[in-house]
């Protein structure tokens, strides 16, 4: 088994093998590996295609290199899975044809790709001037990183929210949570680096700038433009959920109160000037990697 990101951001890797008794591959294993030019493949349950790494059946593609510089490319029409992250970071494509044969994207396939244009042939998808939905407009898939967004209310259809969702996406400013959702996945809207949150539904609730369940128990997400210099959460916090901090650049300390029970995972990731955090007696779990790329964290 080669487990999913399991060579994230080994920028220096150029070649790597796949020996022949690999079985399973996770997802996107080579993830922002932006100097790797060569995969030897041995293993007979997976196929390599002009670099594109697919398991044996070709229905599920796992690895599109960032560094490929073709600007065009049509999934084979024997792909019914796009898996996790599979293209993310590749700044060259522009347009990508999604065939008739998928039935299933998984979590933001097309994460960090600048200059992405999808056209979806399949009638499992739709794309609304790049924001990705399932077949019944009930789900969140993704959203494309140059979809041009500013304000925008969820459709009342919606009822989850993909995790990753609106990773990175840059241009939206202002977004309203409808009646319809049910379910967000973790941090959504991690490093929207000046979304403004708003909500019309009762099972989230915006105080302060940041997003919590309606028990005000859970932090889901606190956005870059909140999370400025010192802050400090309200006291009955018990969890921060899965990236609730993620990209918060302008965050240089926090004090946890003593209600917390649980840091989730990668909540403070990319938390680049991050400088100190307190974490108090009350909490009994600290998921992996939930300080990862806090390069000035020196004080725990």
């Amino acid at each position: 088994i080669i487990g999913g990101d399991s060579f994230y951001y080994c920028e220096k890797l150029k070649k790597i093998n796949i020996p022949k008794n690999v079985l399973i591959i996770g997802n996107n294993p080579f993830s922002a590996c932006k100097s790797l030019e060569v995969i030897e493949n041995k293993s007979e349950h997976f196929i390599i295609k002009d670099n594109i790494l697919f398991n044996k059946k070709m229905d599920r593609i796992i690895y599109y290199p960032m560094n490929k510089k073709d600007n065009f490319y049509s999934i084979p029409d024997t792909v019914k899975i796009i898996g996790k992250h599979s293209f993310y970071n590749n700044k060259y494509i522009e347009k990508l044809i999604i065939p008739k044969s998928v039935i299933h994207m998984e979590n933001n396939p097309f994460s960090d790709c600048d200059k992405i244009s999808l056209d979806i042939r399949t009638n499992n998808y739709h794309n609304d001037n790049g924001i990705i939905f399932n077949k019944f407009k009930t789900m969140i898939v993704c959203v494309l990183k140059n979809a041009n967004i500013g304000d925008y209310t969820i459709p009342d259809t919606v009822k989850y929210i993909g995790r990753n969702s609106f990773w990175n996406c840059k241009s939206i400013k202002k977004l309203t949570i409808s009646n319809g959702i049910v379910k967000i996945g973790y941090n959504p809207f991690a490093n929207c680096d000046n979304i403004e949150l708003a909500s019309k539904n009762q099972k989230f609730i915006v105080a302060d700038g940041m997003l919590l369940n309606s028990e005000k128990n859970e932090l889901i997400c606190c956005p870059n433009r909140v999370a400025k210099g010192i802050r400090y959460l309200p006291k009955n916090i018990k969890r921060i959920n899965s990236r609730a901090f993620s990209g918060c650049f302008n965050l240089k300390s926090i004090e946890l109160h003593n209600e917390l029970e649980l840091i989730d995972k990668s909540a403070f990731t990319l938390c680049s000037n991050l400088k100190e955090i307190y974490i108090p007696d009350s909490c009994i779990y600290v998921n992996e990697w939930a300080f990862a790329g806090c390069v000035k964290l020196k004080k725990i």
